[in-house]
């Protein structure tokens, strides 16, 4: 049976037996009363008993939510190849041995008004394959570098806003939030969490008076609803993929038609023996931040991998982060951001660009769930949901460990059970010319990917 489904129970039709073979139990006279009261008894009990396979009862834990339940936003949030998309592009690089280009719109504010309508088409279409059942909280998760413009960043001035800089152009950072927060503030998204890929930024380092640039990847992380919260997620590390490659010198591609390699102005490769220092993000720009994020803008820090919500435990990692263990690492390490005696995550979340779930870096409780959204090729989504190996079953003494099994950080067995999706749907009802429109210019479509989609999973009960 898959995780999040019941158990079916089998009756055996035992009949009657001879008086002379019944025991002195089996012959107590029968009454009505009795027979009535004992078979609803019954009833109650097996139906108690399948309402908690199927996370139905009501107090099974603690908290608004008994169950979560996953819609993976799949889109290809890659550079292009493609001889029609990079021609005449500025913001062009390698990706691997491939010459690529970032899509998108050269003003800024053309650039994210078409990612939004994207972005709200696909949570629209994530709600209408949603039920009303309160119980159970929906996670939504988008694929890294979902906002990133045709340059591969936008101006990280505009985290700061337009009244601390003193500038008046369009300032897509705060425009993105903004109005993400106005898309789910609706009351029809009160039992619904969102993450909503991530947020690519870069800057020449003003702040700190040098000629280094600053880079930013984070995740935009808002709760349904009117008084949902609102979070910042960073991202720790920084991949070779994250990045087009600056081309080298003299070194042009006659497939774009002799259109000049021009490296965008944040472009850099994290090989570069002049960028050792540059394999993180600029988290501490974020730390100077935070306060006014929070007071501001209403904005909390995700640190540490770890934040909650309606008492269940999240972790969120980006891509890389997660190919390196962070969360986990942060859980034994600095307790997940809280004290060192807390529990591991309910739910831990992914959100990447060419990463694949590592169970052994996961750090959640028994009957945990990873949701995992990737952004890059056919942009899958995945599920699975940690389940205890029982030892003795399995023939392995509680003490030996096996080089062919998981293990977790304290040295316990454990199995990842898959989940599989219920329903996928694709976008703007599939229509090839709607999703060309309505999509191409800023995400690379080609007919060896998947179109942008939402992949429904079933409820998981909550640990």
């Amino acid at each position: 049976a898959r995780p999040n489904e019941g158990t079916t129970l089998l009756k055996k039709d035992v009949g009657y037996l001879p008086d002379s073979n019944r025991s002195a139990a089996s012959r107590i006279k029968f009454s009505p009363t009795i027979f009535a009261c004992g078979f609803l008894l019954a009833l109650m009990l097996t139906s108690a008993f399948l309402s908690s396979q199927r996370g139905g009862l009501e107090d099974a834990r603690a908290g608004k939510y008994q169950r979560s339940q996953f819609f993976g936003f799949g889109i290809n949030t890659g550079g292009s190849d493609s001889d029609i998309d990079c021609q005449n592009r500025t913001g062009v690089g390698w990706f691997g041995d491939s010459l690529e280009c970032y899509l998108g719109y050269d003003d800024d504010e053309v650039d994210v008004r078409k990612r939004f309508q994207v972005m709200k088409e696909a949570v629209e279409t994530a709600r209408e394959l949603a039920d009303n059942d309160e119980k159970t909280l929906k996670v939504f998760v988008a694929p890294e570098f979902f906002w990133r413009g045709p340059q591969g960043a936008y101006d990280a001035a505009t985290i700061l806003k337009n009244d601390v800089y003193n500038i008046e152009e369009f300032n897509a950072i705060s425009e993105i939030c903004e109005e993400l927060e106005k898309l789910v503030k609706n009351p029809k998204y009160n039992n619904w969490l969102f993450v909503f890929g991530t947020i690519i930024a870069a800057s020449r380092n003003d702040l700190r008076n040098d000629d280094d640039f600053l880079f930013f990847n984070f995740a935009p992380i808002l709760q349904g609803g009117p008084l949902g919260k609102k979070m910042l997620a960073p991202k720790e590390y920084v991949s070779s993929i994250d990045f087009l490659r600056p081309p080298r010198k003299g070194r042009r591609n006659p497939a774009f038609n002799g259109t000049s390699s021009t490296a965008v102005p944040w472009a850099f490769d994290v090989t570069d023996s002049d960028l050792t220092g540059k394999h993180h993000y600029d988290f501490d720009l974020w730390e100077e931040l935070s306060d006014y994020l929070e007071s501001e803008r209403g904005y909390t820090l995700v640190r540490r991998n770890f934040f909650e919500i309606e008492n269940i435990r999240f972790t969120l990692e980006i891509c890389l982060d997660h190919a390196a263990g962070e969360a986990q690492k942060n859980f034994l390490q600095k307790g997940g951001g809280v004290h060192k005696d807390v529990l591991p995550a309910d739910v831990s979340l992914i959100s990447s660009a060419g990463m694949q779930i590592i169970d052994k870096n996961l750090i959640l409780k028994d009957g945990g769930v990873v949701y995992h959204q990737d952004g890059l090729y056919n942009s899958t989504a995945d599920a699975r949901r940690r389940n205890m190996i029982d030892l003795p079953k399995k023939g392995i003494e509680a003490d030996e460990k096996k080089s062919d099994e998981i293990l977790d950080a304290t040295g316990s067995l454990f199995e990842l059970d898959t989940v599989d999706p219920e329903e996928v749907v694709l976008l703007f009802g599939g229509d090839a010319e709607v999703i060309e429109e309505k999509v191409g210019g800023v995400f690379f479509l080609s007919e060896s990917f998947q179109p942008p989609r939402i992949v429904k999973y079933g409820k998981i009960v909550l640990p």
